[in-house]
């Protein structure tokens, strides 16, 4: 039997924890300030895959484009940027000095004329993806506290397995625990009779049914068993019982938080 829990966080907190940290980054990151072509400027000499070629930008830097007189700087969408051609999405600059601050994504630069954008190696264009600031590990602390919010401010759900049958074979592990959502610190109370027991096993002693010297032993007729997080097994310790059906796998994720 196998049995697989929901999702314990909740997918709008996790968003919203997300977004927090996006915010908070997007306004504490301080952009970076290029010079474009670096000492040659935004021209022939330099081309924009070269000079962008193992740098890292983020939304928010500034590119600062350096020119002469018959050379220009124009963003563009990416149309215009393959056909070498501004269209009338285009905003074109030829004041010889142009900063411009990176958008989140793609960003094309070209120079309008076409000459020196496409006829001349199509070097005078740029392409730019400018990444989010946020930085992944935040995104996993954050998600790691709301799950060490949610195991501690959880009620443990008391399950008497089998119901009003108990711990013995007209139940199933399977059939009993279909349907249930089960979580970390969730209680299971084994109810059964003399000649029966349950014990807490290994992957391999619960597929051979058969306790073997990691298992822990219970025959005192009602046994409470916390879940563990992650896989829990649960045999009969008599072999032709087990065989016959008596044992049970639950996997246990950690608990929804409150709300």
């Amino acid at each position: 039997m196998a049995v697989t829990a929901s999702s314990v966080i909740i997918p709008a907190m996790v968003f919203f924890m997300v977004f927090q940290l996006q915010y908070e980054a997007i306004h504490s990151y301080t952009p970076v300030h290029y010079i474009v072509g670096d000492e040659d400027g935004w021209d022939l000499v330099i081309t924009g895959a070269s000079w962008a070629n193992g740098k890292k930008f983020y939304a928010g830097d500034v590119l600062e484009f350096k020119y002469d007189r018959g050379t220009d700087v124009s963003v563009v969408d990416q149309e215009a940027f393959d056909n070498c051609a501004v269209n009338d999405k285009s905003i074109e600059y030829s004041d010889g000095d142009t900063n411009l601050t990176l958008a989140f994504g793609a960003n094309y630069f070209i120079c309008s004329r076409p000459l020196i954008c496409q006829v001349l190696c199509r070097q005078v264009r740029m392409a730019v993806t400018a990444s989010s600031v946020i930085i992944p590990a935040m995104v996993f602390f954050m998600v790691f506290q709301l799950q060490y919010e949610a195991i501690h401010s959880y009620t443990p759900v008391h399950y008497i397995v089998g119901d009003e049958d108990g711990w013995d074979l007209p139940i199933t592990g399977v059939s009993w625990t279909n349907g249930k959502k089960f979580y970390a610190g969730d209680v299971l109370e084994f109810k059964y009779d003399r000649g029966t027991d349950v014990s807490v096993v290994d992957e391999a002693a619960f597929d051979d049914c058969a306790v073997n010297d990691k298992s822990l032993e219970y025959s005192d007729g009602d046994t409470n068993l916390t879940l563990a997080f992650g896989a829990n097994y649960f045999i009969c310790s008599r072999p032709l019982i087990c065989s016959a059906g008596l044992k049970m796998f639950i996997n246990a994720t950690a608990p929804p938080p409150s709300v």
